[in-house]
Protein backbone atom coordinates (compact mmCIF):
# COMPACT_ATOMS: atom_id res chain seq x y z
CA UNK A 1 0.00 0.00 0.00
CA UNK A 2 1.28 3.69 -0.92
CA UNK A 3 1.49 6.10 1.50
CA UNK A 4 2.11 10.10 0.12
CA UNK A 5 2.90 12.96 2.83
CA UNK A 6 4.71 16.01 3.00
CA UNK A 7 6.51 17.62 5.31
CA UNK A 8 7.69 21.11 5.57
CA UNK A 9 9.97 23.59 8.21
CA UNK A 10 9.92 26.61 8.69
CA UNK A 11 11.30 29.35 11.49
CA UNK A 12 8.53 32.18 11.82
CA UNK A 13 11.13 34.46 13.48
CA UNK A 14 10.17 35.19 17.20
CA UNK A 15 6.04 35.04 16.52
CA UNK A 16 4.79 36.05 19.89
CA UNK A 17 1.14 36.89 20.60
CA UNK A 18 2.29 39.77 22.39
CA UNK A 19 3.33 41.53 19.41
CA UNK A 20 1.38 44.35 18.14
CA UNK A 21 1.29 43.22 14.33
CA UNK A 22 0.31 39.20 15.53
CA UNK A 23 -3.08 39.13 14.36
CA UNK A 24 -2.11 40.17 10.93
CA UNK A 25 1.09 37.85 10.50
CA UNK A 26 -0.70 34.90 11.14
CA UNK A 27 -3.54 36.03 8.40
CA UNK A 28 -0.47 35.63 6.56
CA UNK A 29 1.06 33.05 7.62
CA UNK A 30 -2.03 31.09 7.38
CA UNK A 31 -2.64 31.95 4.02
CA UNK A 32 1.16 31.32 2.20
CA UNK A 33 0.84 27.59 4.58
CA UNK A 34 -2.75 26.68 2.10
CA UNK A 35 -1.89 28.66 -0.90
CA UNK A 36 1.81 27.72 -1.51
CA UNK A 37 2.89 25.18 0.24
CA UNK A 38 -0.20 23.44 0.13
CA UNK A 39 -1.51 22.32 3.41
CA UNK A 40 1.62 19.50 4.13
CA UNK A 41 1.02 17.18 6.30
CA UNK A 42 3.99 18.14 8.67
CA UNK A 43 4.67 21.37 10.11
CA UNK A 44 8.13 21.56 11.74
CA UNK A 45 8.14 25.54 13.59
CA UNK A 46 10.92 27.26 15.17
CA UNK A 47 10.81 30.36 17.35
CA UNK A 48 8.03 30.57 19.02
CA UNK A 49 7.29 32.85 22.21
CA UNK A 50 5.02 33.86 24.35
CA UNK A 51 3.15 33.47 27.87
CA UNK A 52 3.05 30.44 29.26
CA UNK A 53 -1.20 28.95 29.36
CA UNK A 54 -2.36 25.58 30.35
CA UNK A 55 -4.69 24.20 27.64
CA UNK A 56 -6.39 21.13 27.30
CA UNK A 57 -5.95 21.26 23.06
CA UNK A 58 -2.37 19.46 24.04
CA UNK A 59 -3.46 16.65 25.59
CA UNK A 60 -2.49 13.78 25.12
CA UNK A 61 0.32 15.19 22.05
CA UNK A 62 1.63 17.60 24.44
CA UNK A 63 3.76 15.72 26.93
CA UNK A 64 4.02 18.53 29.12
CA UNK A 65 0.37 21.04 28.55
CA UNK A 66 1.37 23.54 30.78
CA UNK A 67 4.56 24.67 28.55
CA UNK A 68 1.89 25.78 26.05
CA UNK A 69 1.54 28.81 24.85
CA UNK A 70 -0.91 30.82 23.75
CA UNK A 71 1.07 31.83 20.21
CA UNK A 72 1.15 28.16 19.75
CA UNK A 73 -2.67 28.18 19.55
CA UNK A 74 -2.74 30.44 17.60
CA UNK A 75 -1.21 29.76 15.22
CA UNK A 76 -2.86 26.73 14.92
CA UNK A 77 -6.23 27.87 14.27
CA UNK A 78 -4.93 30.21 11.51
CA UNK A 79 -3.67 27.59 9.48
CA UNK A 80 -7.18 26.34 8.88
CA UNK A 81 -7.08 22.77 8.20
CA UNK A 82 -6.93 19.85 10.74
CA UNK A 83 -3.68 19.76 12.63
CA UNK A 84 -5.11 16.96 15.61
CA UNK A 85 -1.61 16.10 16.35
CA UNK A 86 0.55 19.04 17.69
CA UNK A 87 3.83 18.88 19.85
CA UNK A 88 4.91 21.58 21.33
CA UNK A 89 8.94 21.96 22.75
CA UNK A 90 10.00 23.73 25.97
CA UNK A 91 11.97 27.02 25.53
CA UNK A 92 15.11 27.08 25.35
CA UNK A 93 17.56 29.48 27.22
CA UNK A 94 16.80 32.79 25.39
CA UNK A 95 12.47 31.81 25.75
CA UNK A 96 12.12 30.60 21.95
CA UNK A 97 10.80 26.95 21.40
CA UNK A 98 9.77 24.74 18.67
CA UNK A 99 6.80 22.66 17.03
CA UNK A 100 5.55 20.07 14.75
CA UNK A 101 2.31 19.91 13.52
CA UNK A 102 0.51 17.48 11.94
CA UNK A 103 -2.96 15.76 10.73
CA UNK A 104 -1.21 12.17 10.74
CA UNK A 105 -1.92 10.55 13.78
CA UNK A 106 0.94 9.97 16.71
CA UNK A 107 1.64 6.98 17.52
CA UNK A 108 1.31 5.60 21.36
CA UNK A 109 3.51 3.85 23.60
CA UNK A 110 1.32 2.44 26.26
CA UNK A 111 -1.22 4.99 26.98
CA UNK A 112 1.17 8.00 25.74
CA UNK A 113 2.03 9.12 22.47
CA UNK A 114 5.57 8.83 21.06
CA UNK A 115 6.56 12.58 21.85
CA UNK A 116 10.04 13.15 23.53
CA UNK A 117 11.60 16.41 24.04
CA UNK A 118 15.55 16.71 24.57
CA UNK A 119 16.72 19.61 26.90
CA UNK A 120 19.75 17.76 28.34
CA UNK A 121 23.07 17.05 26.23
CA UNK A 122 23.74 13.47 26.35
CA UNK A 123 26.72 12.10 28.06
CA UNK A 124 28.06 10.14 24.90
CA UNK A 125 27.90 13.63 22.91
CA UNK A 126 29.84 15.61 25.47
CA UNK A 127 32.85 17.11 24.18
CA UNK A 128 34.77 17.33 27.42
CA UNK A 129 37.66 19.32 29.34
CA UNK A 130 41.00 17.34 29.92
CA UNK A 131 39.97 19.20 33.38
CA UNK A 132 36.31 18.57 33.46
CA UNK A 133 34.94 15.07 34.70
CA UNK A 134 31.77 13.82 34.40
CA UNK A 135 29.62 12.69 37.28
CA UNK A 136 26.83 11.29 35.58
CA UNK A 137 25.44 9.85 38.79
CA UNK A 138 25.01 13.13 40.28
CA UNK A 139 24.16 14.91 36.40
CA UNK A 140 27.00 17.26 37.19
CA UNK A 141 30.24 18.32 35.81
CA UNK A 142 33.53 18.54 38.07
CA UNK A 143 36.50 20.48 37.46
CA UNK A 144 39.67 19.68 39.40
CA UNK A 145 41.22 21.12 42.17
CA UNK A 146 43.54 23.48 40.27
CA UNK A 147 41.13 24.26 38.00
CA UNK A 148 38.50 25.20 40.86
CA UNK A 149 41.45 26.96 42.53
CA UNK A 150 41.81 29.31 39.57
CA UNK A 151 38.01 29.98 39.32
CA UNK A 152 38.56 31.01 42.90
CA UNK A 153 41.03 33.93 42.13
CA UNK A 154 39.25 34.85 39.08
CA UNK A 155 36.31 36.00 41.50
CA UNK A 156 34.67 32.69 41.42
CA UNK A 157 34.27 32.64 45.48
CA UNK A 158 33.70 29.72 47.02
CA UNK A 159 35.41 27.73 44.25
CA UNK A 160 32.31 25.56 42.77
CA UNK A 161 33.25 22.27 41.96
CA UNK A 162 30.15 21.01 40.05
CA UNK A 163 28.41 22.68 37.81
CA UNK A 164 24.84 21.91 36.16
CA UNK A 165 24.89 19.92 33.07
CA UNK A 166 25.07 21.43 29.75
CA UNK A 167 21.74 21.74 27.84
CA UNK A 168 20.35 22.44 24.33
CA UNK A 169 19.79 26.39 23.77
CA UNK A 170 16.67 25.10 21.96
CA UNK A 171 15.57 21.82 23.18
CA UNK A 172 14.81 19.27 20.20
CA UNK A 173 11.89 17.64 19.93
CA UNK A 174 10.92 14.09 18.52
CA UNK A 175 7.54 12.68 17.68
CA UNK A 176 6.57 9.33 15.57
CA UNK A 177 3.08 9.48 13.66
CA UNK A 178 1.84 6.82 11.45
CA UNK A 179 0.65 7.18 7.71
CA UNK A 180 -2.82 5.99 6.62
CA UNK A 181 -0.05 2.81 4.84
CA UNK A 182 0.44 2.19 8.65
CA UNK A 183 3.48 2.29 8.37
CA UNK A 184 5.49 5.02 11.13
CA UNK A 185 7.49 8.19 10.27
CA UNK A 186 9.64 9.70 13.20
CA UNK A 187 10.15 13.67 13.13
CA UNK A 188 13.24 15.30 14.96
CA UNK A 189 12.65 19.15 15.03
CA UNK A 190 15.81 21.25 15.55
CA UNK A 191 16.71 24.62 16.33
CA UNK A 192 20.73 24.92 17.03
CA UNK A 193 22.67 27.67 18.23
CA UNK A 194 22.97 31.37 16.81
CA UNK A 195 26.09 32.43 15.08
CA UNK A 196 25.70 35.86 17.47
CA UNK A 197 28.68 35.93 19.26
CA UNK A 198 28.64 34.62 22.70
CA UNK A 199 29.86 38.29 25.17
CA UNK A 200 31.53 37.88 28.61
CA UNK A 201 30.42 34.74 29.24
CA UNK A 202 31.83 32.02 31.46
CA UNK A 203 31.66 28.61 29.85
CA UNK A 204 31.73 26.73 33.11
CA UNK A 205 29.37 29.66 35.12
CA UNK A 206 26.54 30.80 31.73
CA UNK A 207 24.60 32.85 34.61
CA UNK A 208 27.18 35.12 34.53
CA UNK A 209 26.73 36.25 30.96
CA UNK A 210 25.91 39.91 30.93
CA UNK A 211 26.33 42.27 27.95
CA UNK A 212 24.22 41.24 24.80
CA UNK A 213 26.09 43.75 22.46
CA UNK A 214 30.53 44.70 21.92
CA UNK A 215 32.45 46.92 19.74
CA UNK A 216 35.99 45.32 21.15
CA UNK A 217 37.11 43.18 18.22
CA UNK A 218 38.58 40.66 20.31
CA UNK A 219 36.10 40.35 22.52
CA UNK A 220 33.54 39.72 19.18
CA UNK A 221 35.85 37.14 18.01
CA UNK A 222 36.36 35.00 21.42
CA UNK A 223 32.76 35.18 21.36
CA UNK A 224 31.76 33.95 18.32
CA UNK A 225 34.09 31.15 18.52
CA UNK A 226 32.03 30.37 21.79
CA UNK A 227 29.21 30.71 19.77
CA UNK A 228 30.63 27.84 17.26
CA UNK A 229 31.88 25.27 19.95
CA UNK A 230 28.52 25.69 21.19
CA UNK A 231 26.69 25.25 18.05
CA UNK A 232 29.00 22.37 17.03
CA UNK A 233 28.12 20.36 21.20
CA UNK A 234 24.60 20.37 20.11
CA UNK A 235 25.05 18.85 16.62
CA UNK A 236 27.02 16.42 17.92
CA UNK A 237 23.91 16.16 20.61
CA UNK A 238 21.67 15.78 17.81
CA UNK A 239 23.73 13.40 15.86
CA UNK A 240 23.94 10.54 18.91
CA UNK A 241 20.04 11.39 19.84
CA UNK A 242 19.53 10.45 15.62
CA UNK A 243 21.78 7.46 15.91
CA UNK A 244 19.90 6.46 18.82
CA UNK A 245 16.37 6.53 17.53
CA UNK A 246 17.58 4.63 13.98
CA UNK A 247 18.99 1.60 16.49
CA UNK A 248 15.74 1.87 18.49
CA UNK A 249 13.85 1.51 15.62
CA UNK A 250 15.47 -0.47 12.31
CA UNK A 251 13.35 0.08 9.29
CA UNK A 252 11.48 2.90 10.23
CA UNK A 253 11.95 5.95 8.31
CA UNK A 254 13.39 9.11 10.09
CA UNK A 255 13.11 12.59 9.27
CA UNK A 256 15.10 15.45 10.26
CA UNK A 257 14.11 19.12 9.73
CA UNK A 258 14.49 22.45 11.07
CA UNK A 259 16.86 25.83 11.28
CA UNK A 260 20.80 24.79 12.08
CA UNK A 261 22.03 28.24 11.91
CA UNK A 262 24.77 26.83 9.01
CA UNK A 263 25.08 26.33 5.34
CA UNK A 264 24.83 23.00 3.59
CA UNK A 265 28.84 22.83 3.58
CA UNK A 266 29.21 23.38 7.05
CA UNK A 267 30.91 21.16 9.25
CA UNK A 268 27.65 21.46 12.06
CA UNK A 269 25.51 20.10 9.08
CA UNK A 270 28.08 17.50 8.08
CA UNK A 271 27.89 15.66 11.49
CA UNK A 272 24.02 15.80 11.41
CA UNK A 273 24.43 13.84 8.20
CA UNK A 274 26.94 11.20 10.12
CA UNK A 275 30.15 11.93 7.55
CA UNK A 276 30.47 13.57 4.06
CA UNK A 277 27.77 13.70 1.72
CA UNK A 278 26.10 10.77 0.29
CA UNK A 279 23.82 12.82 -1.76
CA UNK A 280 24.15 15.35 -4.55
CA UNK A 281 22.25 16.17 -7.65
CA UNK A 282 24.46 13.86 -9.62
CA UNK A 283 24.85 11.07 -6.84
CA UNK A 284 21.07 10.06 -5.55
CA UNK A 285 20.89 7.66 -2.89
CA UNK A 286 22.07 4.29 -4.06
CA UNK A 287 23.09 2.40 -1.39
CA UNK A 288 21.45 1.62 2.25
CA UNK A 289 23.42 3.26 5.23
CA UNK A 290 21.13 2.62 8.02
CA UNK A 291 22.44 5.09 10.41
CA UNK A 292 23.19 7.94 7.89
CA UNK A 293 21.07 10.47 6.94
CA UNK A 294 20.50 12.50 3.72
CA UNK A 295 20.82 16.60 3.17
CA UNK A 296 17.60 16.61 0.57
CA UNK A 297 17.82 19.74 -0.05
CA UNK A 298 21.49 18.81 -1.75
CA UNK A 299 18.95 18.50 -4.88
CA UNK A 300 18.17 21.91 -5.03
CA UNK A 301 19.68 23.54 -8.01
CA UNK A 302 22.29 25.53 -6.56
CA UNK A 303 20.64 29.26 -7.18
CA UNK A 304 18.02 28.75 -5.44
CA UNK A 305 19.50 27.19 -2.43
CA UNK A 306 19.15 29.75 -0.12
CA UNK A 307 16.32 30.07 3.10
CA UNK A 308 17.96 33.30 4.90
CA UNK A 309 17.44 36.59 3.58
CA UNK A 310 19.43 39.59 6.27
CA UNK A 311 20.68 43.09 5.00
CA UNK A 312 21.32 41.60 1.10
CA UNK A 313 22.96 38.60 3.13
CA UNK A 314 22.02 34.70 1.38
CA UNK A 315 22.61 31.69 3.20
CA UNK A 316 20.85 28.56 3.59
CA UNK A 317 20.40 27.63 7.16
CA UNK A 318 17.10 25.35 6.91
CA UNK A 319 17.58 21.59 6.12
CA UNK A 320 15.29 18.47 5.52
CA UNK A 321 17.40 15.36 6.53
CA UNK A 322 16.15 11.80 6.07
CA UNK A 323 17.28 8.14 6.44
CA UNK A 324 17.84 5.87 3.72
CA UNK A 325 14.09 4.44 4.23
CA UNK A 326 12.54 7.75 3.41
CA UNK A 327 15.10 9.52 0.93
CA UNK A 328 14.95 6.91 -1.48
CA UNK A 329 10.98 7.61 -1.09
CA UNK A 330 11.60 11.20 -2.11
CA UNK A 331 8.43 11.95 -4.50
CA UNK A 332 8.74 12.80 -8.56
CA UNK A 333 5.75 15.29 -9.65
CA UNK A 334 8.34 14.83 -13.12
CA UNK A 335 9.27 11.09 -13.56
CA UNK A 336 11.90 12.15 -15.97
CA UNK A 337 13.16 14.20 -12.54
CA UNK A 338 15.35 11.94 -10.64
CA UNK A 339 16.12 14.61 -8.32
CA UNK A 340 12.58 14.12 -6.52
CA UNK A 341 9.87 17.04 -5.31
CA UNK A 342 12.06 19.16 -2.40
CA UNK A 343 11.55 22.70 -2.85
CA UNK A 344 12.54 26.26 -0.92
CA UNK A 345 10.06 28.92 -1.15
CA UNK A 346 12.23 32.50 -0.80
CA UNK A 347 10.83 34.41 -3.78
CA UNK A 348 8.57 35.94 -1.05
CA UNK A 349 11.83 36.84 1.21
CA UNK A 350 12.83 39.39 -1.67
CA UNK A 351 9.41 39.98 -3.02
CA UNK A 352 6.55 39.60 -0.79
CA UNK A 353 3.99 38.48 -3.83
CA UNK A 354 1.16 40.06 -1.64
CA UNK A 355 1.86 38.34 1.71
CA UNK A 356 2.57 40.32 5.25
CA UNK A 357 6.53 40.34 5.56
CA UNK A 358 6.63 37.39 8.15
CA UNK A 359 10.20 36.12 8.73
CA UNK A 360 13.41 36.28 7.49
CA UNK A 361 13.54 32.41 6.93
CA UNK A 362 12.65 30.67 3.67
CA UNK A 363 9.84 27.20 4.05
CA UNK A 364 11.43 24.34 2.80
CA UNK A 365 8.96 21.65 1.85
CA UNK A 366 9.50 17.49 0.31
CA UNK A 367 7.32 15.25 -0.55
CA UNK A 368 7.53 11.29 -0.38
CA UNK A 369 5.91 8.42 -1.44
CA UNK A 370 6.03 5.35 0.47
CA UNK A 371 5.55 1.94 -0.60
Amino acid sequence: MQATFRAATWNLKRLSSEDANFEARLRSIGAFVNQVLKRPDILAIQELRGPAVPNELHVPADPCPEESIATFDRLRESLGYPLENCCLGRAGNIGIRVALLSNLPLRRAGQQADVRIFEKIPLESLIQHPRVHVDSDDQRLCVDEELSFHLSRSGHSPAPARFLWPKFSRPPLFASFQLSSGSPVNVICLHLKSKKARLDFDELLPSRRRRQSSSDPDEIARGSVRSLVARAQEAVAARVLVTQLLRERPGEAMLVLGDLNDDLEAETTRIIEGGSPLLSRDNLVTQENPLRLFNLTRLVNPEQRWTYLHRNRRAQFDHIFANWELAQSLARSDPTDLRGDIQIFNSYLEDSEGFLPFSDHAPVLAAFDIH
